[in-house]
């Protein structure tokens, strides 16, 4: 585009998460990876992971205002941000293609930031792209996307509001993506996301209930992580309406208020059955 200029950036370097290509498989294929995988790692070990990086040379960006992206086979990816703007509106294509992904790191630690609007055609939200934006008051998923990464949203204290859109496509949430939201009251996932990552909503202690929807038949296989409600310590409500395949951990939270609800027969039952946990039967 004529109001575009073009910058090198030959000496940066961006640090990506290794495990990012491991992510974007799931992305494609989570209907069949997540069922397979290993479980083990995230049960054994219940302190904070640590994230692995490695260098890689970012590709070279044009910029559009103050937003830095680059192009792939996919559309565009938004890397970097210059400018300082307290609310944004991520656009939703450049140069005719549509922006379906926003890199790792790329609005951390803008503790300024108090509202963000991110575009339809959003389909990854990469690793701690909104961490510690301890000023986000709210923030929409939009229903396309179907990975957010790991620490997307990590220690956003302000954020009360958090809306996911159901989608058509299977999605994921990884792990620590909105653990320290501790202002936030109530969750809804969507029927379509099919796993929630380890400690994904941990030490939200303003969370009161959370509710996990499904198909009309009940039927929608999804899968909890490890100490997913770690540090939950007004939690008194989680709905469980699909097919649970797991509840990692769930052993964990013999000292928690909250009741499981869920269906009659259902695994999430025998869980909170097997591990004294209180529950009630709750049809779809």
């Amino acid at each position: 585009m004529s109001d575009n200029n073009t910058r090198k950036n030959n000496a940066k370097k961006n640090k990506l998460y290794l495990g990012y290509g491991v992510a974007a498989v799931l992305v494609i294929m989570a209907g069949v990876s997540f069922f397979t995988r290993d479980k083990s790692a995230s049960s054994q070990d219940t302190q904070e992971p640590e994230i692995i990086y490695a260098e890689e040379e970012m590709p070279d960006l044009t910029y559009n205002g103050d937003f830095g992206y680059y192009s792939d086979d996919d559309g565009i990816v938004i890397a970097a941000y210059n400018g300082s703007d307290t609310s944004l509106s991520i656009p939703a294509e450049m140069e005719g293609r549509p922006v379906y992904q926003i890199a790792d790191n790329v609005f951390s630690e803008r503790a300024d930031l108090t509202n963000v609007t991110l575009p339809d055609t959003l389909r990854v939200i990469g690793t701690s792209a909104f961490a510690n934006c301890t000023s986000l008051k709210e923030i929409t998923i939009p229903a396309n996307v179907t990975w957010t990464g790991p620490y997307a949203f990590f220690g956003d204290s302000a954020m009360e509001t958090l809306v996911i859109e159901p989608g058509e496509e299977i999605a994921i949430i990884g792990y620590f993506a909105f653990s320290g939201c501790s202002s936030l009251k109530s969750v809804v996932i969507p029927a379509n996301y099919r796993q929630i990552d380890t400690r994904a909503f941990s030490e939200c202690t303003s969370l009161e209930t959370f509710t996990w929807e499904s198909n009309e038949a009940g039927d929608t296989d999804q899968d909890i992580g490890g100490f997913v409600f770690d540090g939950c310590t007004a939690l008194t409500e989680i709905h469980l309406k699909g097919n649970i395949l797991d509840i990692e951990d769930a052993n964990g939270y013999t000292n928690s208020n909250f009741t499981i609800y869920a269906p009659e027969g259902s695994l999430a039952i025998d869980i909170a059955k097997e591990n004294h946990l209180d529950y009630e039967i709750e049809e779809n």
